[in-house]
């Protein structure tokens, strides 16, 4: 099931991004043990604060990409 979720700086005049908002469309995540169909709360917080940790390494492509992006450091 999609599921959106909002930092705690989106849109905050001081953020990363000098205020902007990002909408970020991509690559589903899933839990392992829910069933297919079944919503998993909290599972998209979860997965982009694993990411911003290191926690997900090769796994987080379309995170890691957005990450350079937003950074500048795409090369």
């Amino acid at each position: 099931m999609p599921q959106y979720w909002r930092g705690k700086d989106y849109g905050y005049e001081e953020n990363s991004l000098g205020g902007a908002r990002l909408l970020v469309l991509g690559e589903a995540h899933h839990h392992k043990q829910a069933e297919i169909g079944t919503e998993v709360p909290g599972l998209t917080e979860e997965v982009v604060r694993r990411h911003v940790n290191g926690a997900l390494g090769s796994h987080s492509r379309l995170l890691s990409m957005v990450e350079r992006l937003v950074t500048r450091q795409l090369g």
